[in-house]
């Protein structure tokens, strides 16, 4: 017959052994891990920081017990505690700010290994609920390595009690209904659930074990503390009320690339609690901006939690996903938006890229550009640069360089320069080799007369300067004078010819500016061959205006000469 180490008050039924678990096996096990979740049942200084729950009780004499003992001055946390018959004096349980500690468990004596016990407890002002899955949650810090096996036949755990009966135990409960996690270094979480499937007498107590599940063991502690304890209370079958975004709701991402954060919802029931295991069916739009999701239907897992991941397709706007389970009526929704990618192309748009206006006057269509990029969505929000050329037929721009609108468009306003002609203004943006053109005329109005001004016909002596200059009068619809213009004087190439000069410069082809009389003046000078020969004029730049022609003969003496045909103003 085995001595009674233990007051009959105190004495546990040896309970069944329950084989020991690894921390690797533990994963398959935990059906449940991370079900838990905010407290729905609150616990009373269930972070141990009330100053009126500090204290200890326990130790001192050998074999002395105490039930229910209350720690501090209010509570409500109480301790229980009982030492080995005339053996070992009883654990002390602590309680100081951030945790309960109870300390002291092991002795050993002839008969073998025997053991302390004792926990701390507290009865919650609230009864059990039929239907309802109810989770105790506790960090453990323990003075060695905690696994299934020591939960089970050890001195350490978690237990719900009603009206005195233990309902479950971790010492006791199925593998599938505990979960043990690893935290740091002896540092582990535990949860123990228990369904409440028909009604419970008594209000829910908890308890946190310090007692072997049998008088010879091994897997026993000789110190353990408990932090953060919590209690949930959930349906047992919760039926779907409502699916929620809670992750990624609002994000963006480049087209073509993946979005940063996944979709996640949360279904839960009409109390709020999670639904594991329902059907969560994501969807995009099929066409437009849109996104590739990794799966279109995923189950809800224990916490009630789904989520999916997006990519961007090619289409740059903002869209929404929505994600909706079978009975709920309002889908969760995610507004997303796919950003166009960095500037691949630059086109000019509309009427401004072919136009024409008269000299000094604004081209009737601004210059617009098109940035896009490799898949042909306009970028927003980046710097076009315009530029006309430096000389000749070109054109004022209101601005050198502007920023791209959300529909990837710029523009400036052109007004044409005082001379007439074609040319081209271009409009470039960075990382694109190629700006884009704008194909633009300066045109003289309509009633500018382009005339010979004098020296129309003359003769001169060979190598001798002719006497009357070559002019071109150009004058304004009003019949102002046009001063500004290019006006190109041309010499025959060979034969007889001339020598063409402005006062500065000199050649067989010459340009000149027209003044302020609207005339563009130069002096011909006569080569060595003797004959008559034209020299042309033409307005540079102005389509539709004849050439003005000169008709100039080179003779050998002016005594031979007729004389001067037309009047004419010598040069200068």
């Amino acid at each position: 017959m085995k001595t009674d180490l233990f007051p009959s008050t105190l004495r546990r039924p040896h309970r069944r052994r329950v084989l020991p678990f690894t921390l690797a096996a533990l994963a398959g096990a935990c059906l449940f891990a991370g079900a838990a979740q905010a407290a729905n049942v609150p616990i009373p200084n269930g972070d141990f920081s009330s100053a009126t729950n500090v204290g200890t009780i326990g130790g001192g004499l050998l074999g002395a017990s105490g039930t229910d003992v209350a720690i501090g001055s209010t509570g409500p946390w109480t301790g229980s505690y009982y030492g080995v018959l005339g053996l070992l004096a009883p654990p002390q349980l602590s309680i100081a700010s951030g945790g309960a500690t109870v300390g002291g468990l092991l002795g050993i004596n002839v008969l073998g290994l025997v053991n302390n016990g004792g926990y701390f407890s507290q009865s919650l002002p609230v009864g059990y609920e039929v239907g309802k899955r109810y989770t105790i949650t506790a960090r453990i810090s323990a003075a060695g390595v905690l696994d299934l096996g020591v939960l089970g036949s050890g001195n350490v755990g978690l237990a719900l009690r009603a009206g005195g009966v233990t309902l479950a135990s971790t010492a006791t409960a199925p593998p599938q209904l505990i979960s043990l996690s690893t935290i740091g270094t002896n540092e582990y979480q535990v949860q123990l659930r228990h369904d409440v499937t028909a009604p419970i007498a008594g209000n829910v107590d908890v308890q946190l074990l310090g007692t072997p599940s049998g008088l010879l063991t091994a897997n026993l502690l000789g110190s353990i503390t408990y932090t953060q304890v919590t209690l949930d209370a959930s349906a047992i079958d919760p039926v779907a009320g409502s699916v929620i975004a809670v992750d990624g709701t609002t994000q963006s991402a480049t087209v073509g690339q993946p979005f940063p954060q996944p979709l996640k919802v949360k279904v839960a029931d009409a109390n709020g609690d999670p639904v594991p295991g329902v059907a969560v069916t994501f969807a995009a739009p099929t066409s437009g901006a849109g996104a590739i999701l990794s799966a279109t239907s995923v189950n809800t897992g224990a916490d009630g939690v789904a989520s999916a991941t997006a990519t961007a397709n090619t289409v740059a706007g903002s869209y929404t996903v929505s994600v909706s389970v079978i009975g709920v009526d309002t889908p969760a929704t995610f507004s997303l938006v796919n950003t166009a990618g960095a500037p691949a192309a630059i086109d000019a748009l509309g009427a401004g890229a072919e136009q024409s206006t008269d000299v000094a006057t604004a081209f009737p269509d601004p210059l617009v550009a098109k940035v896009a990029d490799a898949f042909g969505n306009p970028v927003p929000g980046v710097a076009v640069t315009f530029a006309v050329p430096t000389s000749g037929a070109s054109a004022m721009l209101s601005a050198d360089s502007a920023t791209t609108d959300d529909n990837g468009l710029a523009s400036v306003d052109a007004t044409a320069n005082a001379l007439p002609g074609s040319y081209a203004a271009t409009a470039g943006v960075a990382g694109v080799e190629t700006p884009t053109t704008f194909d633009l005329s300066n045109t003289l109005p309509d009633g500018t007369t382009v005339d010979q001004g004098g020296g129309g016909t003359q003769s001169g002596e060979i190598n001798t300067a002719f006497r009357c200059a070559l002019e071109v009068a150009v004058a304004k619809p009003d019949g102002s004078p046009y001063a500004g213009l290019q006006v190109r004087f041309d010499a025959p190439a060979s034969g007889a010819s001339a020598t063409l000069s402005d006062g500065v410069a000199s050649g067989a082809s010459l340009t000149v500016a027209t003044g302020a009389n609207g005339k563009a003046r130069v002096q011909a000078i006569a080569n060595d061959i003797e004959g008559e020969y034209e020299i042309g004029a033409v307005l540079v730049g102005a389509d539709g205006y004849p050439p003005v022609t000169f008709v100039l003969r080179n003779i050998g003496s002016l005594i031979y000469a007729d004389g001067f045909d037309t009047p004419c103003s010598p040069f200068p």
